[in-house]
């Protein structure tokens, strides 16, 4: 029982360690390296412990990321340490997990998501009574963290919450770095939960789904409605209606931009678009960002150029369009499917839906549910609005489907 319990604390450890290492809450370069590095050697020495091995497969995802780092520097003629060394930590991270938690990776993250957004709704609350005086304590607190993100009074977090200025005071981040984020990673627990309970609404669901809504994230609301489609694709007996359901979708979408709040967010991200081919974009700023639409205008440009293998970390090789190259600074692009296919190519892109189609195959065949194709849509959802799709955490996704365990075989704490 002892080990049982110690085991089940080092789980839990590892997947939030997982998170943390897949979001923007270190302070700078420095700390985000180290606080990596440790996670990294905290999983290898419990996948150690748990007798994990050199396995064939792991062999084979050396000799990839090997093959594919030399293509790189013989192709840009230059080394990238920084961008090398992430792609094989995580990937690396990514696989241990995956053989360590196996199926029950999917519960114990569900519990974890839901946990922090229970805590995350009263903190809002307080946040929309007195954004000032919420985000004074918070970042007092924060200060006497060192590793923690400080950008100057825009944001301010304490891992299990942070709290947004500039535009974001009605919005909820959680434990996320902003609220697009936070609606991102509350997306697949909320599909695993509601397969797990057999669509049944329960607790869980309730308050995940209650501190989604907080976010006003239109990628948040944009996922429920692909969530509701597979919902009812499981659960409805009348494919007339489930078709009749997508132009009642789309009004309700078209409601939804309405919205004060979303109208404006929609609209920006047009007219960001129109910068792209300009360079007021980059005039008096530190730096400056270009939009999910914009970042995926940008993308193309490099993308043309790099098509099949991509850049990797070769950000030299990003486009700007016509803006002077002699002005660039530091450039943020929103968009994580574009800016995926940027890094990888298409030869990455196959890959990357290949394996996430094995991976859900394989959860939608343990949870008996259909559509796991929903969770792939979900997928490049919330990497339409965050560059997340290149992290431990969504790696350990497309590598899920090496846990290969029958739908039959019950998994240890699957159903905690």
């Amino acid at each position: 029982m002892n080990k049982y319990k110690r085991q089940l604390r080092e789980d839990y450890l590892l997947i939030i360690l997982i998170i943390i290492s897949s979001s923007n809450v270190t302070s700078n370069l420095s700390s985000s390296l180290t606080f990596l590095v440790a996670s990294f050697i905290y999983i290898t020495l419990i996948y150690i412990m748990r007798g994990g091995k050199i396995t064939k497969s792991l062999m084979n995802i050396t000799m990839v990321l090997s093959l594919l780092s030399i293509i790189y520097y013989f192709k840009f003629s230059i080394f990238h340490p920084l961008f090398t060394f992430r792609l094989f930590v995580y990937v690396y991270m990514a696989f241990m997990s995956v053989k360590i938690l196996k199926l029950s990776f999917l519960p114990k993250l569900v519990n974890i998501v839901y946990i922090l957004s229970l805590i995350s709704l009263p903190l809002y609350s307080l946040q929309l009574v007195s954004f000032s005086n919420m985000f004074t304590l918070i970042e007092s607190i924060q200060n006497s963290i060192p590793f923690l993100a400080n950008d100057g009074g825009k944001y301010a977090n304490i891992l299990i919450w942070g709290i947004e200025g500039g535009g974001a005071e009605l919005r909820n981040c959680g434990f996320m770095w902003e609220p697009g984020a936070f609606a991102a990673i509350l997306l697949l627990p909320i599909m695993f939960e509601l397969s797990n309970n057999k669509f049944k609404i329960n607790m869980k669901l309730t308050v995940m789904i209650i501190a989604l809504l907080t976010t006003l994230s239109t990628m948040g609301y944009i996922g429920l409605i692909v969530i509701f489609f597979y919902y009812y694709y499981n659960i409805g007996k009348n494919v007339f209606l489930l078709f009749l359901l997508i132009p009642i979708s789309l009004v309700a979408m078209m409601f939804i931009i309405q919205l004060p709040f979303i109208k404006n967010k929609v609209l920006y991200q047009f007219e960001s678009a129109n910068y792209i081919n300009s360079e007021e974009i980059l005039s008096n700023k530190e730096h400056a960002s270009f939009g999910r639409i914009g970042s995926a205008i940008m993308d193309y440009e490099t993308w043309k150029k790099n098509p099949i293998l991509g850049i990797g970390g070769h950000d030299e090789a990003i486009e700007f369009s016509s803006i002077n190259k002699k002005n660039q600074t530091y450039i943020n692009r929103t968009n994580g499917d574009t800016e995926y296919l940027v890094r990888f190519g298409v030869i990455g892109v196959i890959l990357f839906l290949l394996f996430l189609k094995k991976s859900f195959k394989l959860i939608a065949g343990y949870y008996k549910v259909k559509g796991y194709l929903f969770f792939i849509v979900i997928i490049l959802t919330l990497g339409f609005s965050n560059t997340i799709l290149f992290t431990p955490l969504l790696l350990i996704f497309q590598l899920h489907h090496l846990t290969r365990i029958s739908s039959k075989k019950k998994v240890n704490g699957f159903t905690s």
